[in-house]
């Protein structure tokens, strides 16, 4: 299995040293080959989780990954829009690492990337992969080659190859101050496709598609509208400084400052995709067949799944596992409307008394809130009975004699 994921947890001395190449303040962090965190330990004490953002294919890591930052998927290649990070540290499978160090490149807009990948494609480039990271570590960053880094005492995994310590710094370039905010925007040709009767919680092909294409297209308009705010603030800032040096005036007001530009994309795009996942059960007219009560727990645990990647894959495999629970929450609906039928029932009332046993020291009537297995059926109910037969239970009530 660990050669499957390639899995080389980073030695602390290590991940210390690709940590310290970061320049800037950390805005908002990703890590997309987390493994179990390691790299993640030389960050700053005190770093908040919901800054760090994690990637790990292997999900049987993820129960230790939440206790570090917010997983937000298992695969990087996946991952399209990379905007809203101000920084990317990586130490992705060396078979791949000029690929995605590439891939983060392309994603990134403005930021810093540390990786460590395997020194081969660096030292000698012989793709058209590798000699475009080698160019670009030449006009916009550096690299450090370190032998025998996984063969020190605190590596776990110990391997004799040969790292290289990759830094970039993405600026923002000519095109940050002149881009028309319209230019690559397409028309939106999002069509939502009927759901056929009788689906229930499944939702059509079609529309995972639709669904998917109005969020891309809905997030493309909004980064861009982020970045025109942010060129904006620039210029205007500068005429204001321009106008302090010849008229000050003690009640001129002062400029609106903003929050920083990758902490209003991150919080754009999580918003964003909260809604997105929210719409998914919205489409799939899961309503109908729970109570508001189950529905607000479902809501309530819903978090983590908005988190993710909101992608057709992602789609399937959360409505998958939805139907696969759909007979507990239906369950649980019953097990609720039993408690609003029986719960005023007069048997169902005791006395609570104080330390006192006489009638003067009775001081109120309190609910007796008792389930029971009824025979026959899989459910529990207050003082009633599921009438069921052959150990299918219909849900119909009747009361305790």
């Amino acid at each position: 299995m660990s050669d499957f994921y390639q899995f080389y947890p980073t030695p602390l001395s290590l991940a210390s040293r690709l940590v310290s190449l970061f320049k800037h303040p950390y805005i908002k962090l990703l890590e997309p080959h987390a493994g179990n965190g390691d790299l993640l330990r030389p960050l700053p004490h005190g770093m908040k989780q919901d800054v760090i953002d994690l990637i790990e294919l292997d999900i049987s890591r993820h129960d230790v990954l939440r206790q570090k930052g917010t997983i937000v998927g298992t695969d990087f290649m996946d991952t399209k829009d990379l905007s809203m990070y101000s920084h990317i540290l990586m130490n992705p499978p060396f078979r791949v690492g000029v690929k995605h160090v590439l891939h983060a490149w392309n994603g990134i807009f403005v930021g810093e990337i540390a990786a460590i990948i395997n020194a081969t494609g660096l030292r000698i480039p012989t793709t058209a992969d590798e000699q475009r990271l080698a160019d670009l570590v030449k006009l916009h960053g550096s690299v450090e080659f370190v032998e025998a880094a996984f063969t020190s005492p605190d590596t776990q995994r110990k391997t004799e190859v040969e790292i290289a310590m990759v830094y970039l710094e993405k600026k923002r370039d000519g095109r940050f101050w002149d881009a028309d905010i319209l230019t690559g925007l397409e028309a939106d040709k999002t069509e939502f496709a009927e759901v056929e009767k009788g689906t229930g919680l499944a939702i059509s092909n079609g529309q995972v598609v639709e669904l998917v294409r109005a969020f891309n297209a809905t997030w493309e308009a909004r980064k861009r509208k982020i970045i025109a705010e942010e060129r904006s603030y620039i210029y205007d800032t500068f005429f204001r400084a321009e106008v302090r040096k010849i008229v000050v005036e003690d009640g001129m007001p002062f400029e609106e400052r903003l929050d920083p530009l990758h902490k209003r994309l991150s919080a754009s795009y999580s918003e964003l995709k909260r809604a997105a996942w929210i719409s998914v059960l919205n489409t799939s007219d899961f309503r109908k067949y729970l109570t508001s009560k189950v529905i607000k727990q479902i809501l309530s645990d819903f978090e983590p799944v908005c988190s993710l990647a909101f992608t057709e894959a992602n789609i399937y495999g959360f409505m998958q596992g939805f139907a696969m629970n759909q007979g507990d929450f239906q369950q649980q609906a019953i097990l609720n409307f039993f408690d609003q039928v029986v719960h005023r029932y007069s048997d169902n009332c005791v006395l609570y008394k104080s330390w006192k046993s006489n009638e003067k020291h009775q001081i109120g009537m309190a609910l007796q809130r008792r389930r029971r297995i009824a025979a026959g059926c899989h459910g529990c109910c207050h003082s009633v009975q599921l009438q069921c037969g052959n150990g299918d239970c219909d849900y119909k009530l009747y009361a305790n004699q």
